[in-house]
């Protein structure tokens, strides 16, 4: 994979990393940056700011972000 379009990209993937759920292979790391490349590579042909796109799919997963504490759950 290409390197991150803009810096700060790579800052907010850092930020979500430690957040994601262990084993949540579905919504994993490497998804997160598959929706990067894709959101980037999109943006322009649907006039949108590549810059602004990629900065949210960085925080793509945000709402599979599990509050601090609170435990994956089991079903």
């Amino acid at each position: 994979m290409k390197p991150f379009a803009y810096s700060r990209h790579h800052d907010l993937l850092e930020l979500v990393k430690p957040h994601l759920i262990p084993g949540e292979m579905a919504h994993d790391e490497y998804h997160l940056l598959r929706v990067y490349a894709w959101a980037v590579r999109l943006a322009p042909e649907a006039g949108a700011s590549a810059d602004l796109s990629g900065a949210a799919a960085s925080v793509a997963l945000r709402p599979r972000i599990r509050p601090r504490g609170q435990k994956s759950p089991t079903w």
